[in-house]
């Protein structure tokens, strides 16, 4: 039986000739992401990477080993992806939930403006779950979505899914947002029964809808409720959306503005597959939960105090798995690259029940 020493040189010898072929693995996918940036090729396939696992797993000839190998080679894959998707960086696909014309959509020019005037390809979703899917399987870069209003608080679905999906939170995005009553060229506003809009909207023109007996009817977005009322042969409905939808689907505005509040701005967040690092992050978001017992909130807000670190926001959901428990989604300023920052993090992570970091990046 060998000894330690030299099982160990054996190791060595395996991880040589392991690393040669990774160096190739590495220059064959890269030529490969070449290619399919050349063609308008994405860069995952989800049943191309099944196959490569499936088909690997069968040359075992110990099949116990089945379980490691698997994971293996999905982070070889994963790592492959990422080479990959940086060969493309200069054109993100950035993903929305609406249509052209929705504040989403004005969202994602602003996040490519505000990052260099990155070259991005916005499509749109018309659910966030689907939007979430397609970030998940490598349909698009980026995903933007609504995350608070100054006016009604926060998009609580959204917060949900930032608990469901592995994603990281990489940016976020301001955007002033103005309702407005349209119609089709020819309703007379006299005739108008049905308001279509998003629930949100119609909870932003709360005051001005109270004025008026119309069914408050609500649709997927803004600007899809919009391009629904043009695109239908009705003259007795009206859509809440904004200016650039009105424009974009010929619609006549017979009421400006009329959001209750005059400053109504959402927060957009910017969700990635992978997190990013960047000099001048500035905030960090995080999820924990809890232990149930008397002080343990006060416990975990005294760890931000004994570091000198900011808690900017703290905001609670129910725990989908724990019945009447609840899950911390909480904001902080730093950086994760600072010591006082890790140390934080660090004790955040001993001190709580569940803890996941969703991301560190420039506030807006």
């Amino acid at each position: 039986m060998m000894n330690i020493d030299e099982l160990r040189r054996e190791i060595d010898k395996i991880d040589t000739d392991l690393t040669a072929l990774l160096e190739k693995r590495m220059n064959v996918s890269g030529a490969i992401g070449e290619y399919k940036k050349a063609n308008g090729l994405k860069v995952f396939d989800s049943a191309r990477e099944r196959e490569v696992i499936s088909k690997n797993l069968s040359h075992l000839q110990d099949e116990s080993l089945s379980p490691y190998i698997e994971k293996i080679y999905t982070s070889i894959m994963e790592e492959s992806k990422k080479k990959q998707k940086a060969l493309s960086a200069d054109k993100l696909t950035i993903g929305f939930q609406g249509v052209e014309g929705s504040f989403s959509y004005e969202a994602c020019i602003k996040y490519a403006d505000a990052n260099g005037g990155i070259n991005c390809t916005p499509r749109n979703y018309s659910t966030f779950d689907s939007l979430c899917n397609a970030l998940l399987n490598g349909e698009i870069d980026r995903a933007v979505i609504p995350f608070e209003n100054s006016s009604t608080g926060p998009v609580v679905e959204v917060y949900d899914l930032l608990n469901k999906y592995s994603f990281y939170i990489v940016g976020e995005v301001y955007v002033k947002v103005n309702h407005n009553l349209m119609v089709k060229e020819g309703t007379d506003i006299n005739n108008v029964r049905e308001v279509y809009s998003h629930p949100q909207a119609f909870m932003q023109c709360k005051e001005f809808l109270s004025c008026y007996n119309y069914s408050q009817i609500s649709y997927f977005n803004t600007a899809m409720s919009a391009k629904y009322v043009s695109e239908s042969d009705r003259d007795d409905i009206a859509a809440i959306a904004s200016e650039a939808a009105a424009k974009l689907y010929s619609l006549k505005i017979i009421e400006h503005n009329i959001n209750y509040n005059a400053n109504n701005v959402t927060k957009f967040i910017v969700l990635s597959s992978e997190q990013l690092k960047r000099a001048d992050a500035d905030k960090v978001s995080i999820i924990v939960s809890i232990e149930d017992r008397p002080g343990s909130l006060a416990d975990l807000i005294e760890l931000f105090k004994s570091t000198g670190i900011n808690m900017t926001k703290i905001e609670s959901r129910p725990d989908i798995g724990s019945p009447f428990k609840y899950i911390f989604f909480i904001d902080f300023s730093g950086n994760v690259c600072d010591e006082n920052a890790q140390k934080l993090l660090k004790l955040i992570e001993e001190n709580t029940r569940e803890f996941k970091f969703l991301g560190n990046y420039r506030a807006y």
